[in-house]
């Protein structure tokens, strides 16, 4: 039986729609319970005022990065330009209700930043050995605009490689190591890096070395290492 859970999600918001949302509110619901039982029992959202939430959806990640970095789990919420996607990897260790819930909601927000005809898909599986597999799933999502409703929990072969690309970046962050790896916005965004309070996610040099040893490291990113050594990133 495995203890760790994870939230993966392909969102293909416009660049816009991802500040919007990252600004914006956690889908509401009326508790953590009985959210996680409608998204397993494949019910519509539950949207109920709901009060404790953390002030905006990048508030919430930045505190799922503080946890990562302090060895709780781990968290890849990246933009991908060549994809034009936001990959989301957010990995808990234990069955954390209020926190999988809530990342959950924050995925669910998201559907009102969609543009498009384009369908995304969230999944929520139990890991084993770091590997998405269809058997592992214990709820699937499908993200339209301005809709998010609950589908087949044994998602299609299709949906599980559209959010294949969230676990690849997660295990080079891993290989990494996790705490540095986030210090580049190839796996935390940035707008979430400028809230997070762990020492780790907080220095100019930790943003320099997670770009210099970037699997994605190359001519798009010499300028940001230069920026960031001489303490003039962003991040």
């Amino acid at each position: 039986m495995s203890d760790t859970f994870v939230v993966a999600a392909r969102l293909r918001l416009p660049k816009k729609g991802v500040t919007a949302w990252l600004r914006g509110p956690l889908a509401p619901a009326a508790d953590d319970a009985t959210f996680l039982g409608a998204w397993q029992g494949r019910a519509a959202l539950p949207l109920v005022a709901r009060k404790g939430d953390a002030k905006s959806v990048r508030h919430h990640f930045a505190a799922r990065a503080d946890a990562s970095a302090a060895g709780g789990g781990g968290l890849v919420l990246a933009w991908d330009g060549a994809a034009r996607a936001l990959w989301l990897f957010d990995v808990h260790v234990g069955f954390a209700e209020a926190d999988i819930a809530a990342t959950l909601r924050a995925v669910a927000a998201a559907s009102d930043h969609l543009t498009g005809k384009r369908v995304d898909h969230a999944v929520l599986f139990a890991e084993t050995s770091a590997q998405l597999s269809a058997d592992a799933v214990l709820a699937a999502a499908e993200l339209r605009p301005g809709a998010a409703a609950f589908v087949d929990v044994v998602p299609a072969e299709d949906v599980l490689a559209s959010v294949a690309p969230a676990q690849d970046r997660f295990h080079a962050a891993l290989e990494r190591g996790i705490d540095v790896a986030m210090a580049s916005p190839e796996v935390l965004h940035p707008q979430v890096r400028q809230l997070a309070k762990h020492p780790a996610l907080k220095t100019k040099k930790a943003a320099a070395a997670a770009l210099e040893g970037s699997a994605y490291e190359g001519k798009r990113l010499g300028p940001l290492v230069t920026l960031a050594r001489k303490g003039k990133l962003e991040v």
